[in-house]
């Protein structure tokens, strides 16, 4: 929070050196396009730290490569993007600022898992280290006000939700606040089943060569805050129902139902939705 930083990990397979320059080629070529069962098709999201981080370091590893590639990236750099360079555990350990201040901070510490055990490492073996860590830094101060680790767990859960059930997957939050203070935040799914009332669950098949629409709905008479019903595409939040013109045009009941504090729950789309992107 002091140094308005913020770290993205994870222990999945890590940036190969092809996809490294993907990353930044520009919009329209992201590596997931065409791909159905995956959201991100514009390469677009990697870009979004411009509107709010002066800087994006990504550093990434993958099994069997002996070392570690670090890219850099500033807010005011378009054409002249330098590619990936390759450093050692030990030097990005001691040499590079934005890590070295992270572990001195206690944000890698063992409690919450060290830089190795983020990249997936369960030695110093440089060869069995995988995975990725994002630092978003330089943050404009006026936008930061209002992060906090808390505001980032509830915007994960509301925004992944359907995502959060899948197995395997833990995203955990942890915040050092201005207060040195460290605190952690697990995200979790919203179980709609413990909710009292009625419960309606239907898949509809609107086309024979896609997935049918999920719709996971709930009447109840116990108030739920923040669980309008909203359109998922691939686990991913598109927008309340209630604010789509589109179909709240051709709906029956319109505002009268999918406004109602009542009624809660989501439709999941699948790839019955294409992306647009102007959204």
């Amino acid at each position: 929070k002091k140094r308005k930083n913020v770290w993205i990990r994870d222990n999945c397979v890590g940036f190969s050196e092809e996809h490294f320059p993907k990353l930044v080629s520009g919009i329209g070529e992201s590596i997931k396009l065409g791909v159905p069962w995956l959201n991100g098709q514009f390469g677009f999201g990697f870009q979004a730290f411009r509107a709010a981080a002066g800087y994006l370091d990504c550093f990434s590893t993958q099994k069997g490569f002996d070392g570690i590639r670090h890219l850099r990236i500033g807010r005011d750099q378009t054409l002249d993007i330098s590619p990936p360079s390759i450093v050692t555990l030990e030097k990005l350990e001691t040499e590079n600022k934005l890590v070295s201040e992270a572990i001195k901070s206690g944000l890698f510490s063992q409690s919450n898992g060290s830089l190795l055990t983020c990249l997936g490492a369960k030695s110093k073996n440089a060869k069995e280290l995988y995975g990725t860590a994002v630092c978003l830094s330089e943050f404009d101060p006026v936008w930061f006000e209002s992060v906090t680790g808390r505001a980032i767990c509830e915007e994960i859960e509301r925004h992944f939700e359907s995502l959060l059930w899948r197995g395997n997957l833990e995203i955990v939050v942890s915040e050092i606040d201005r207060h040195s203070n460290h605190n952690i935040f697990h995200c979790n799914p919203f179980d709609y089943e413990k909710l009292p009332g009625n419960h309606i669950i239907k898949y509809l098949k609107v086309d024979k060569k896609k997935d049918p629409i999920y719709c996971n709905l709930v009447v109840t008479n116990t108030l739920v805050r923040g669980k309008k019903v909203r359109f998922f595409k691939n686990g991913r939040c598109i927008n309340h129902v209630s604010e789509v013109k589109s179909f709240m045009v051709g709906s029956g009941y319109k505002a009268k139902l999918w406004e109602h504090p009542s009624v809660c729950g989501f439709i999941e789309m699948g790839n019955l939705l294409d992306p647009v992107i102007t959204r």
